[in-house]
């Protein structure tokens, strides 16, 4: 939960306020269209949940289609750089964790 947070803080500092509320209207007008519904775990009532979202983004005007690419795309970039930052900390510290291991084995007295 973290990292969501971390993405979602980052990635709000990145886009203009017309830009949020442009999005945030045109998403909840697609959302919308599902009338409240939640997907659900039945595949069925998911598959029609989500075809009345999608036929909601079909009838929407170019502007509002693009402003919701470029906010998913800018909010997907965020999350692939902290997740990718985030990874490469792991690994640092568990190749810092492994040399301090070989050191001390070396060190260590071998029985004979």
């Amino acid at each position: 939960m973290k990292l969501v947070e971390q993405t979602l803080k980052t990635w709000l500092t990145k886009i203009s306020l017309s830009e949020r509320e442009m999005f945030r209207e045109v998403l909840f007008e697609i959302l919308g269209a599902s009338e409240g519904d939640a997907i659900k775990s039945n595949l069925q009532e998911s598959l029609q949940e989500i075809k009345k979202i999608l036929k909601k983004y079909s009838g929407l005007d170019k502007e509002s289609k693009k402003i919701l690419i470029q906010v998913f795309e800018s909010l997907s970039a965020e999350a692939r750089k902290i997740l990718s930052g985030t990874i490469k900390e792991k690994i640092i510290t568990i190749k810092e964790s492994i040399t301090i291991r070989a050191k001390i084995l070396q060190l260590s007295p071998k029985s004979s």
